[in-house]
This record gives C-alpha cells, sequence and structure tokens, in this order.
C-alpha cells in the first residue's frame, strides 16, 4: 500500500472513532507558585482526574505580563486533557473560582489536539 493511500485510510478511520469518542483539548494553565493544588482540586471536582505539573520561571516583562497575569517569577504549569463538551464550563469554573480572585492570578488557554495530529499528517504528505 503506498504512503497517501495509508494516510488516507487513517484519516478516515480517525474520523470514524471521533464520531464514536469525544473529541479533546489541551488545557494549558499557569498560575503562581502554590496556586496549582488549587486548579487541580477544581479539575478533579470536574471528573478531570489526570493532569502533569511542572514549575518554572517566567520570563515576560512590562505590559504582557500585567496583561496575562503572569507577572510573578515562580509558576506552576498545570496540562490536562479535557472533553471538549465540557471544555466552556472548566474555562468558566477557573477564570470564577481560581484566576479571576487576585490580580496576576495566572491565565489558562487551550491547544486543539486535532490541529497538532492535522499538521503532523500534512508534514508526511508532503514528505
Amino acid at each position: 500500500m503506498h504512503l497517501l493511500d495509508k494516510i488516507k485510510d487513517v484519516r478516515k478511520k480517525r474520523i470514524e472513532l471521533s464520531k464514536s469518542q469525544d473529541v479533546f483539548e489541551m488545557l494549558v494553565v499557569i498560575v503562581k507558585r502554590g496556586k496549582g493544588q488549587k486548579v487541580i482540586e477544581l479539575l478533579q471536582e470536574n471528573k478531570i482526574e489526570h493532569s502533569v505539573i511542572g514549575f518554572g520561571k517566567g520570563i515576560a516583562s512590562g505590559i504582557f505580563a500585567s496583561i496575562a497575569g503572569v507577572n510573578t517569577k515562580e509558576k506552576e504549569m498545570i496540562y490536562t486533557l479535557v472533553p471538549q463538551k465540557s471544555l466552556e464550563y472548566v474555562l468558566s469554573e477557573l477564570d470564577e473560582n481560581i484566576l479571576s480572585k487576585e490580580k496576576y492570578t495566572g491565565i489558562a488557554f487551550t491547544v486543539p489536539l486535532k490541529s497538532i495530529v492535522q499538521t503532523s499528517i500534512q508534514h508526511i504528505e508532503r514528505g
């Protein structure tokens, strides 16, 4: 079987699979060091059980850091997968209960996993 035929077959199977399963997005939450446990607890309350926490130091400065809420240097980064159907609610809960509680607490954003897979497939197709 030719490589392009294999890719088309994988795409077809992926479309069938996505119709039968939840579509997920990666949620990334960056907060001040010490706030990560609150994020994890909120995620667990919403049936999101598996997360990865990393520690880092912020390098943003000036107006961007103030707008993004990441102006302190010590950070916790929480990575988790959230079903797309729950995403709006989870983001709202994070904002209401953690990110908006105090100034400069942090930032949350999502990465659609479909786009990552799609980009990889396009790269393979180009050779």
